[in-house]
Order: C-alpha cells, then sequence, then structure tokens
C-alpha cells in the first residue's frame, strides 16, 4: 500500500500536479505569483497521503498546491486552503495556533480523520469532536460523496452538519474568524478518487457553490 501511494505521488510530481517544499531549507519550489491563491497540503503529519482529486481540481481553477514535507509557518501563513489529511501524529500547540491564525484571517482548513484520542483533540476547541460511532460506508445525504468509513459527528456552539450518513454527521463546518474550519470524518475520503467525491471536494472548500 506505501509503494502504491509512493508510486502515486511520484508520477503526480512528474506529471506537474503538485509541487514539493523542500525540507531542508523551507524554501518553496512554486512559481513567484503572489495573485495565485496557495493550497497546502500537510504531508509532515502523515506523509504518502493519496490526495490526487482534490489537488488536479485546485490546479485546474488557477490554485497553486504545495506538499508541505516539513511543517513550515511562513507557507501556512501564505496558504488560502490547508489540507490536513488523517494523521499519525498530533499537531503542536504551535502548529495549532497558525491555523487559527490562518482561518481568521480568511482560511479555509479541511481535515479529514477518524477517531483518536490525541490527533484531532484540537477540533473540539470549534465545537466538533470525531466520536467512535462508527457509520460505515455509504453516500452522504444530501448525495455529494461515497463514504468508506465514515465516524459520527458531536457538534456544539457554530458548528453545523454539512453532511449526513445514516442521520448522523459526517461532514461540519465551523466559522472561524473570515474563514472556517471543515472536517470530514472519514479518514479515507480523500484517496477515493471517483468523480462524486471530486466534485464534493471542490464545493466544500469553496472553489464552487
Amino acid at each position: 500500500m506505501i509503494r502504491a501511494a509512493l508510486l502515486a505521488l511520484l508520477l503526480a510530481i512528474a506529471l506537474g500536479t503538485v509541487h514539493l517544499l523542500r525540507p531542508d531549507s523551507g524554501e518553496v519550489d512554486l512559481p513567484a505569483n503572489p495573485a495565485a491563491p496557495i493550497a497546502l497540503i500537510d504531508h509532515a503529519h502523515h506523509p504518502l497521503t493519496p490526495t490526487d482529486p482534490i489537488v488536479e481540481r485546485l490546479r485546474r481553477r488557477g490554485v497553486l498546491v504545495a506538499l508541505a514535507n516539513s511543517w513550515n509557518p511562513r507557507m501556512v501563513r501564505r496558504a488560502r486552503l490547508l489540507i490536513v489529511p488523517p494523521s499519525f501524529a498530533p499537531l503542536t500547540a504551535n502548529q495549532i495556533e497558525q491555523i487559527t491564525v490562518l482561518m481568521k484571517e480568511g482560511g479555509v482548513v479541511l481535515v479529514a480523520g477518524g477517531p483518536s484520542k490525541s490527533q484531532l483533540a484540537w477540533l473540539a476547541d470549534f465545537g466538533v469532536r470525531i466520536s467512535t460511532r462508527p457509520l460505515g460506508n455509504g453516500t452522504g445525504q444530501p448525495p455529494t460523496a461515497d463514504f468508506s468509513e465514515g465516524w459520527a459527528l458531536e457538534l456544539s456552539g457554530r458548528a453545523r452538519a454539512l453532511v449526513r450518513l445514516r442521520r448522523q454527521p459526517v461532514v461540519a463546518e465551523t466559522p472561524v474568524g473570515k474563514g472556517r474550519l471543515v472536517v470530514i470524518a472519514d479518514p479515507r475520503l480523500l484517496a477515493l478518487s471517483n468523480e462524486r467525491n471530486a466534485q464534493f471536494l471542490e464545493r466544500v472548500v469553496g472553489l464552487v457553490r
């Protein structure tokens, strides 16, 4: 599985579908184009996560896409979209603060994952908690995406459900300052490269309405 993901990532780089941050220097392998929005995909906490569907659709919209092999605060500040795939390691307090600032200034943060005791505990500060109640697979309501490992979300405060699976929230968003946090309670959805999911991801990050 890791070998397949690595091959997919190398192919994406060869085709120009992603640009890489150089972790040694912190410099960015992106063309100088301040007018273009930047989408940053956090690979520092979960390397080799395939995210090709959303990468391709972002590029079609003129978005510059960067894979962050190491956490880069400067790039987080520049990004208009931050995608945090399912994570092996928890974010630090400083990283969570940088994410919060990004949202307050108008950025969108998209987090995908399942229940965990530490990795995604910070979501509770924004009214979202991924519970341990499994929802399994199926098509969300309204029909938007195909889920393969859904988990029920527990919401509070200003958080609201965007998609339900078996009548339980499985995708939610919370407004944060000028931006927002979007949580997908399915650690596999980003990697499911069918047309329905690609369109759903495009809408949920605000590219189309």
